[in-house]
């Protein structure tokens, strides 16, 4: 009893900066009459998104652990289908193309990898990493694809996506592993990337709070937009389970070991970068803000529940 205690003080312990970010980006949102959620969502798409995807590109490892970069990807597509089947048949204020990328875009950054380091350990980190990685490729590119669907037609939103900045971070980070330059870096450069992966979380939660501030908390919103997300996270479940019996299908079974870090996928939130992208492309904020508030929400419950039942057991 006490280490399952302990267990959950210290997932809450690890999760209290982000909802605290949240609570501040809701304040400011609320005390403030400007328009902080366009400056502060362009300064993650723009600047501190690009920086961390360059640095993960840069510092991919194209061996065993690419597995979990197609895994997360996976998953992300999966997704989308069980979307495709859900979506049409709640009842919610939700654009409909919005919900599929808040399906798809899971929020492995700053949830998935606090919890995951409590209930596993430094040994669920490379996995969560590389699941990270697939999830920002996808994120970045169906996911926005998506939410710019919403207002764009195919033409525009797939050159909206061929304007995204984080794509060709991606490709500079592969283009420097190529040409040498991660064997290049002095030492202590790992200390200024972790700032910045830092900023980016704490500025995309501020955001989440941001769009929050804008919620009208009418019980008919959150009641639609509650069933939703319930509904995805029964659907993530499923869908990593199904992930991965198709990769033991194929020959690429996920190790014994590992299998409980990459069930985690199935009970994280959406992406609080889904704000971010309602945000600059001027689709409905404040929905994407109540799907990733009540999601972590939701998601919170959940994975305390699954960590003390591991524990227990």
């Amino acid at each position: 009893m006490y280490a399952a205690m302990h267990l959950a003080g210290d997932l809450v312990s690890r999760m209290l900066p982000a909802y605290g970010a949240i609570a501040a980006g809701f304040c400011v949102g609320r005390l403030s009459g400007r328009d902080w959620i366009r400056h502060l969502s362009s300064l993650l798409m723009y600047v501190l998104i690009p920086l961390v995807v360059f640095k993960n590109a840069l510092a991919l490892n194209f061996g065993a652990a690419i597995g979990n970069v197609a895994l997360s990807m996976a998953f992300s597509t999966v997704m989308v289908l069980c979307a495709a089947l859900i979506v049409p048949r709640c009842k919610t204020d939700v654009p409909r193309r919005l919900a599929f990328c808040a399906f798809s875009y899971t929020n492995i950054g700053w949830f998935g990898v606090p919890t995951g380091l409590a209930l596993f350990g430094p040994d669920s980190l490379p996995i969560l990493v590389m699941a990270y990685v697939g999830g920002l490729i996808f994120g970045n590119t169906v996911g926005f694809y998506c939410v710019a669907r919403d207002r764009f037609s195919v033409r525009t939103s797939l050159w909206k996506v061929a304007t995204t900045p984080a794509l060709y971070a991606f490709g500079a980070g592969l283009a420097g592993q190529a040409l040498g330059l991660r064997d290049l870096l002095p030492p202590g450069s790992e200390a200024p990337f972790r700032v910045v992966t830092l900023l980016m979380s704490g500025c995309g939660m501020m955001v989440v709070g941001l769009g929050a501030s804008q919620v009208r908390f009418t019980a008919a919103a959150i009641r639609g937009t509650l069933n939703l997300v319930i509904w995805r996270h029964v659907a993530s479940v499923g869908a990593i389970a199904a992930v991965i019996g198709l990769f033991a299908l194929v020959g690429a079974p996920v190790a014994t070991e590992n299998l409980d870090t990459v069930r985690l996928l199935g009970l994280l939130p959406v992406a609080g970068n889904v704000v971010v992208f309602a945000a600059q492309l001027r689709s409905d904020v404040a929905a994407a803000s109540l799907i990733v508030a009540l999601s972590t929400a939701v998601s919170t419950l959940s994975v305390l529940c699954w960590g003390v039942f591991l524990h227990g057991a």
